[in-house]
């Protein structure tokens, strides 16, 4: 998440998102994001750092 202590500018938003915030940004729920991975609409997430995004 973009803080205060960032070297990045404010109008680079972050890549990578929760399934929470995916599903926000592209105006369905959790729920219908799963079934689009599971048709490989959408690529599944990636595991970055100990996290899933």
């Amino acid at each position: 998440m973009i803080g205060q202590n960032t070297t990045l500018p404010i109008s680079l938003p972050p890549r990578g998102i929760s399934r929470k915030q995916a599903a926000e940004y592209l105006g369905v729920s959790p729920s219908h994001l799963d079934k689009l991975v599971k048709e490989q609409i959408i690529p599944p997430a990636k595991r970055l750092a100990g996290r899933t995004v």
